[in-house]
């Protein structure tokens, strides 16, 4: 009989250990934890339904329950901690993470440098009509910010510049690219 998940019914469950179960569905999956194996979890770890996906909060089960688990996916955890969920990371182990060593505090760290920047959120490549050969029509907003659509100011960026953009956005240099009202 499945097991109901918040991912949809169980295909296949293993038990881990007391109180602890990995459950697979159609299109996802994770671990469960028991109400007691839950309130063994660190604060700066625990998910109050005692459910953890499959794609990075299963670390958190990991870490702190370790000797269920091999190895390999001991590390793996801990590199997914770090990538993903820095704070924690810190929290438990007492080291700052440096840039360049977590995805998710670099993005913030682009956030903060670049809140009063025009940073790209819609691009359209020179197929589009009116775009010259060689550009990119680009749509930005002060931060990259998505809440406040109706503030977006559109640039034409050099497309060979463009395709050089950082993983969490293109920043616009208001002294090289040229702010359009429309397109021709």
């Amino acid at each position: 009989m499945p097991t109901y998940t918040p991912w949809g019914a169980s295909q296949s469950s293993d038990c881990i250990a007391p109180g602890i179960m990995e459950y697979s569905t159609a299109g996802h999956g994770g671990i469960h934890l028991s109400p007691g194996r839950s309130r063994e979890m660190p604060e700066c770890l625990r998910i109050k339904n005692g459910w953890y996906e499959e794609d990075t909060n299963w670390a958190r089960v990991v870490v702190v329950f370790s000797v269920h688990f091999p190895q390999e996916r001991i590390k793996h955890a801990w590199g997914t901690l770090k990538q993903w969920l820095p704070d924690a990371y810190e929290t438990l182990t007492g080291t700052v993470i440096l840039p360049g060593e977590s995805r998710v505090k670099d993005e913030r760290q682009f956030q903060e440098d670049h809140r009063d920047d025009y940073v790209v959120i819609a691009a359209w490549g020179d197929w589009l009509s009116g775009v010259p050969k060689g550009f990119v029509y680009v749509s930005a907003s002060l931060g990259g910010s998505r809440s406040e659509l109706d503030h977006n100011v559109s640039f034409l960026v050099p497309d060979d510049e463009y395709k050089q953009r950082q993983c969490f956005g293109f920043v616009i240099d208001v002294n090289r690219h040229p702010r359009i009202d429309a397109l021709n």
